[in-house]
């Protein structure tokens, strides 16, 4: 797992599109789910403020830190299954929109919301 400490390396985790500006001390970038738990239960001990942070494209501020750290998504894409006998998918949250909808299609289905933004993660 990649840990990202110098100011200058994260500073695009700082912003997005709602231009709300933030701070932190550290940006995770697990690869499983595993390593989001070890992030999650170390930060628990140590009372250490947790952002998740996708790709971005938020117009509310929601992914901005403010203090702690960052656990970015953008390493957990992987489009683990798309059942459909039983009309379900299965994804992580690093995948983008777009893909997840181009993947539905081969099928015949599609993905409800549909927000402007078809970059953002899932």
């Amino acid at each position: 797992m990649i840990v990202k400490t110098i100011q200058d390396e994260i500073q695009n985790f700082f912003v997005d599109a709602s231009n709300f500006h933030g701070n932190c001390d550290a940006v995770y970038f697990p690869e499983n789910a595993e390593e989001v738990a070890q992030i999650l239960e170390t930060a628990n001990t140590s009372k250490t403020k947790v952002t998740v942070a996708g790709n971005h494209t938020g117009l509310t501020g929601s992914g901005i830190p403010q203090g702690g750290i960052v656990i970015s998504t953008e390493k957990l894409n992987h489009l683990v299954e798309i059942n459909t006998k039983e009309n379900f998918a299965t994804v992580e949250p690093g995948v983008l929109l777009k893909d997840f909808q181009n993947e539905l299609k081969r099928p015949g289905f599609f993905y409800p919301p549909d927000p402007t933004e078809t970059n953002c993660f899932i």
